[in-house]
């Protein structure tokens, strides 16, 4: 963690004394890796909303 004024979450930027500020370009292995966790973030979220919904339809037979 730097030690600028600092403002966390889940991007963390920074902008103090000595001029950080949130990259622009990025590289393609960058970007490649970037999408592919992008897709397992929402390939967890569709697991999660699917569960949700076998929970409530269980719920709705009993």
């Amino acid at each position: 963690m730097c030690h600028c004024c600092c403002y966390g979450g889940p991007r963390h930027y920074c902008h103090g004394n000595w001029g950080h500020f949130p990259r622009r370009f990025f590289t393609k292995e960058e970007r490649v890796a970037k999408l592919q966790e992008y897709i397992a973030d929402l390939r967890a979220e569709i697991k999660a909303a699917e569960e949700e919904l076998k929970r409530m339809q269980n719920q709705e037979d009993e």
